[in-house]
């Protein structure tokens, strides 16, 4: 899959993390069928995760991770089709959704 270069490779710039999701979402749903019909894990959409370092988006960029603020990690959660972190909507669910 190309990548459109959203995620920075220095950590002085800052990705934009709900482009990310939106990019990585159509891989994903394309695999979803395969995964349902034959049980199967989706360690596919981990490795892109992890290449993506959306697993490092939420922590502050001064410790090296994305520095994504809770309300765009909240949008990456509700619209970007990100599999492995789903578990976190719940800390999303009392906050209000922005546009």
């Amino acid at each position: 899959m190309a990548t459109s270069g959203t995620v920075p490779t220095d950590r002085r710039s800052r990705a934009d993390w709900v482009a990310v999701a939106q990019e990585l979402a159509p891989a994903f749903a394309a695999r979803a069928a395969g995964h349902d019909a034959d049980d199967t894990f989706v360690s596919d959409n981990y490795a892109d995760l992890r290449r993506r370092r959306v697993f490092s988006a939420a922590v502050p960029a001064e410790l090296g991770g994305g520095g994504a603020s809770h309300p765009e990690m909240c949008k990456v959660l509700r619209g970007g089709g990100v599999t492995s972190m789903r578990r976190s909507t719940v800390s999303c669910a009392d906050s209000p959704p922005t546009s």
